[in-house]
């Protein structure tokens, strides 16, 4: 019943993202549960999702008048997040360009501003790894690019082919691939980003440089640089850069 409409409506997103064959079926049980119901909170996330599929999957929009009379409703209830979600959807679906009411940083920078940086930056720093891949994949081809790796980490395939797509039209090649570094690969036990920090180390650039290639501020990257002398037990970026080279963790070049 109701209780279950929030987990299934999570659920659903899950799948879509990762392109699981369930995410049409969980889209339409979640819906049959909230089809009587004036619920906000229930209601706009899956509109956002239906509204996401029809994007992902090139598919033609499913009821627009639902996702614009829901983003109205969202106003009306002073709701921005949901406001912020259902007016960046209508945008990309080319449904409505128009962007009202007040909106929270990362839509207010996207939209109203067109700064797909500032705005990565922002999702980055609430933890929406995906979300940020979305904003980066509005920029310029390096900023695409790194969409594509943020993409491939996360398993969510369906966005990250639309993205490939989009760049090899573009003539870009050399893209980056699916998930590379193996257990064996990582024995240090770093995350993903600080990995793609001490590749980026390794390479001889600064922190400055860094945060430009991934798109975070340089204070992130000094924690994350930490964060590898720690793990690799090194006191140096020197020592992290042989260290990495001889555990394999980098390929030397």
């Amino acid at each position: 019943g109701l209780i279950t409409s929030p987990a299934l409506s999570a659920l659903a997103r899950l799948y879509l993202r990762r392109g699981d064959a369930d995410a049409d079926s969980t889209i339409d049980e979640a819906m049959a549960i909230i089809a009587d119901t004036d619920e906000m909170q229930r209601f706009a996330p899956l509109v956002a999702t239906k509204a996401e599929r029809a994007w992902l999957l090139d598919r033609d929009v499913d009821a627009a008048d639902d996702l614009l009379d829901t983003r109205d409703w969202a106003a009306r209830l002073e709701e921005p997040w949901f406001v912020g979600e259902l007016s960046w959807w209508a945008k990309k679906l080319g449904v409505e360009s128009e962007v009202r009411g007040e909106l929270p940083e990362p839509y207010e920078l996207l939209l109203r501003h067109g700064d797909w940086a500032g705005a990565a930056r922002a999702w980055q720093s609430i933890g929406c790894p995906y979300e940020a891949a979305l904003a980066l994949a509005e920029g310029d081809v390096a900023a695409q690019k790194e969409a594509l790796r943020i993409l491939l980490k996360l398993g969510a395939e369906p966005a990250a082919a639309r993205l490939q797509k989009e760049l090899r039209a573009k003539g870009v090649r050399d893209l980056p691939k699916g998930k590379r570094r193996s257990t064996q690969r990582n024995p240090a036990g770093l995350t993903n980003r600080q990995l793609d920090v001490l590749e980026a180390l390794c390479g001889g650039l600064s922190d400055a440089e860094i945060a430009a290639r991934l798109f975070i501020s340089p204070r992130t990257v000094s924690h994350h640089v930490s964060a590898i002398l720690g793990k690799l037990g090194v006191q140096s970026r020197t020592e992290a850069a042989a260290a990495a080279y001889k555990l394999g963790i980098v390929d030397q070049k």
